[in-house]
């Protein structure tokens, strides 16, 4: 090889691994109704948005899931996005690897969470299969306020072990809720796990039945002490929650040792999933998921208040015909909620974000869609002082094969006009035509 093409040679590779290094990220705007701005965020790969939080002192922190932004696809890293209130990017972190777990195009899990520390810095909640001594252990990692890992820990045996979802405790630490395999029957079993502010392990405590399984997804501390985590329990098959059999929606609670108190599960003979959980603001609980044995459609999407023991003060259901599942869940100032979730055409295989505004009762008040032609998803939101931000993925922009997504939708929503297309598809064509014409006629009337 001559000298000019060694040094060529060496140029290239020296080019690349700088490449390689730089955490490239696209944003996208993009024009949406109902929106106050919505963007995308991402690289040449899969992209997620999965949990998002306004941070104290301004903006938001979103957390998600990348394939990287490098110039060939690895495998995904724990991901932490800054950005201002108005949604414009400000940094990005990746963390280690090995996340296989939830994310697209499994609807139902998310793989990683994050909540603001006392510090002021950030939790990620996750699982890797690149650290730990089992196939798949979780996986906690804390950073400062600019997102620089301070310390990272895995937990877990040689089984399988995921966490989903973590709060700071207010005396002081961690609870991390998800699910552990049995090693004795290769089920999973409720998982909860406790540590003190550094990473360190004090308690881990596993709950259920030796007939079936059970599954945590999310959990709150409660403002008289204890927590309650939220979940599924029945015979499940994770990888595909579609391919589940008989399952009900849990909620369990316990004190601060870890110590059940109460538990109580929700369903009807088919398959049920409660996602997020709140306490509301009289110390009433309220969760949102997903039904089958309710409603219109295949899933319909579901919010239950209970009192604090559990018990039901109301559930509604809301769906159209296909699949929709409820993600996240806010209260909002009027005592009524939001729920972000999705709805999925089974046909075409395409989604949407959808989110549903409710009253007290949760009667729906609203429900827009967001969305393109393709596949996209909201997977949760949070509460602003002037609408609300939903997190999730999209298929149909960015510059990516999935990007991560975030939405403003404004705080009141006027009603759309009446849709021809949807009368059609409600009444079929001979009703919609005496439908559309007794609605002109009550607008001619009201006008004059």
């Amino acid at each position: 090889m001559s000298e000019y093409r060694q040094k060529s040679a060496v140029l290239s590779i020296v080019i690349i691994v700088i490449l390689m290094s730089l955490p490239i990220i696209s944003q996208c705007s993009i024009d949406l109704d109902y929106a106050i701005w919505s963007k995308a965020f991402g690289g040449r790969n899969y992209d997620a948005g999965e949990s998002i939080i306004e941070v104290e002192g301004g903006g938001l922190a979103i957390s998600g899931r990348t394939q990287g932004f490098d110039l060939l696809p690895f495998d995904d890293q724990a991901w932490l996005v800054r950005c201002d209130l108005d949604g414009n990017h400000l940094w990005n972190k990746t963390y280690g690897g090995g996340l296989t777990y939830g994310g697209f195009m499994t609807y139902f899990t998310h793989s990683v969470t994050v909540i603001q520390s006392p510090d002021g810095g950030f939790l990620l909640t996750s699982h890797t299969t690149n650290y730990g001594p089992g196939d798949v252990n979780g996986w906690l990692i804390h950073t400062d306020q600019n997102g620089n890992c301070l310390w990272n820990y895995t937990y877990g045996s040689t089984m399988n072990e995921i966490l989903v979802e973590s709060v700071a405790c207010r005396e002081g630490g961690y609870l991390s809720v998800g699910f552990t395999e049995n090693i004795s029957t290769a089920a999973f079993d409720g998982w909860v796990l406790r540590t003190d502010a550094y990473g360190n392990h004090l308690w881990n405590k596993t709950y259920g039945y030796t007939d079936v399984e059970e599954l945590f997804y999310d959990v709150v501390e409660l403002e008289g002490g204890g927590y309650v985590m939220t979940g599924g329990m029945g015979e499940f098959s994770y990888f595909g929650d579609f391919n589940s059999r008989e399952q009900d929606g849990w909620l369990c609670c316990i004190n601060e040792d870890g110590t059940q108190i109460w538990n109580q599960t929700y369903g009807g003979p088919n398959i049920e999933r409660l996602d997020q959980i709140i306490q509301c603001a009289n110390g009433d609980l309220a969760v949102c998921g997903r039904t089958m044995s309710y409603g219109m459609g295949e899933f319909d999407t579901w919010l239950i208040r209970t009192d604090s023991n559990g018990q039901i003060l109301w559930n509604k259901t809301y769906g159209i015909k296909d699949r929709e599942v409820g993600f996240g869940l806010e209260e909002c100032q009027d005592g009524g909620f939001a729920i972000f979730s999705l709805t999925f055409n089974v046909a075409n295989s395409t989604a949407d974000g959808w989110f549903i505004r409710t009253d007290s009762l949760g009667d729906s008040l609203w429900e827009p869609f967001y969305g393109g032609s393709d596949f996209d998803q909201f997977w949760g939101g949070v509460s602003t002082n002037d609408g609300f931000v939903a997190v999730g993925i999209t298929q149909s922009f960015g510059s990516g094969m999935v990007d991560m997504w975030i939405t403003k939708i404004p705080e009141i929503i006027e009603p759309p006009p009446i849709d021809v297309v949807l009368i059609l598809f409600v009444f079929g064509s001979s009703v919609s035509v005496i439908v559309i014409l007794a609605i002109v006629l009550l607008k001619d009337k009201d006008s004059k």
